[in-house]
């Protein structure tokens, strides 16, 4: 964006990449004992790495999923928060979590 062809004054550059945002990072799962059948799984991730690219809005959190185009989308999670607590998950159950982030261009 270069707003001295608009106003007349010294040159201002800003730049800015109108892409998806990059993937969240190190995610990871802790599991709390409640019972001897249920117990707590909290799921933490790292946001995408800073880049020139618009700011995070949501993070979408999905699980069981068999393929990228597959999966129950379980919550929405705003930006500032980078974890999601499931209760009353089955013990020995198989869950297969991804976490996306999105920003205003769209989900990356």
């Amino acid at each position: 964006i270069d707003r001295a062809e608009r106003t007349g004054e010294e040159s201002e550059t800003a730049r800015i990449t109108l892409d998806v945002p990059e993937s969240v990072t190190d995610l990871n799962f802790t599991l709390t004992d409640e019972s001897l059948i249920l117990v707590t799984l909290m799921i933490t991730w790292k946001a995408p790495s800073i880049t020139l690219r618009p700011r995070v809005i949501d993070y979408h959190v999905y699980h069981n999923i068999t393929s990228s185009s597959d999966g129950s989308l379980v919550h929405n999670v705003t930006n500032n928060m980078t974890h999601i607590t499931f209760t009353n998950v089955s013990r020995g159950s198989q869950y297969i979590v991804n976490v996306t982030a999105e920003n205003i261009i769209g989900i990356g």
